[in-house]
């Protein structure tokens, strides 16, 4: 994998971690808008389901545990996790400037979370017996989660190979960089080292042949 849809894998590093910083940004500020806008828990939760595609389906494990105030501490987990995948996201947009492999993986660590996420809440929506409740929900929510599983899975891919070509380009560089460092020591002593007689005298022989013999007669006297 070269290029991405004609464009190379660098600029598309960098068109993902533009994206993954947008939609990090504005999770945190509906989020926090919406906690503090809403008047009951049961208000932000509802409100908190509309970013679920986006790896919080874990969330719900926590809705139904007995936590005090389930809405404030929702939140802070959020928020936790956005801030990591706002880092995450800017790292990936640097890596792309600074052709830094290391970068990238914390990017696609929580990626491979959310990819693991959403997989399982996929499986438990197919799975699902009684669909009394969530009839109205999975008739689009398990298309949209299958897209966003594939989109997610081949941005994995493309940063993915974008390392590995960086990684290659240093290494190359470091090869030709030791081939060079390896042949100036061996120039040097080949210039310093002292020359035989006959080296001398080939030379010398070479001058005095190229040296004309006579020169040509003027083609006017000269009176």
């Amino acid at each position: 994998m070269g290029k991405m849809c004609c464009i190379s894998l660098t600029l598309a590093v960098k068109l993902i971690g533009t994206f993954g910083l947008s939609l990090s940004i504005l999770m945190i500020n509906m989020l926090v808008s919406d906690f503090f806008s809403k008047q009951h828990e049961e208000e932000f939760i509802i409100a908190l389901e509309s970013w679920m595609l986006f790896g919080l389906n874990w969330t719900y494990v926590m809705k139904n545990l007995k936590v005090v105030e389930t809405a404030r501490t929702l939140l802070t987990c959020v928020l936790i996790y956005s801030v990591l995948s706002l880092v995450a996201n800017a790292l990936l947009a640097l890596s792309s400037l600074l052709k830094k492999p290391n970068y990238v993986l914390m990017w696609m660590y929580m990626q491979m979370i959310s990819i693991f996420d959403q997989t399982i809440a996929l499986t438990m929506q197919l799975t699902r017996d009684d669909k009394s409740d969530g009839e109205d929900k999975s008739a689009w929510y398990i298309p949209v989660c299958s897209i966003y599983l594939l989109i997610s899975g081949y941005f994995w891919m493309v940063v993915s190979a974008a390392r590995r070509e960086w990684i290659k380009n240093r290494e190359d560089c470091d090869q030709v960089i030791a081939i060079d460092t390896m042949r100036s020591p061996q120039i040097s002593d080949n210039a310093n080292m002292p020359k035989s007689p006959s080296f001398l005298s080939s030379n010398i022989g070479g001058i005095a042949y190229d040296f004309p013999k006579s020169l040509p007669p003027p083609a006017y006297n000269v009176v």
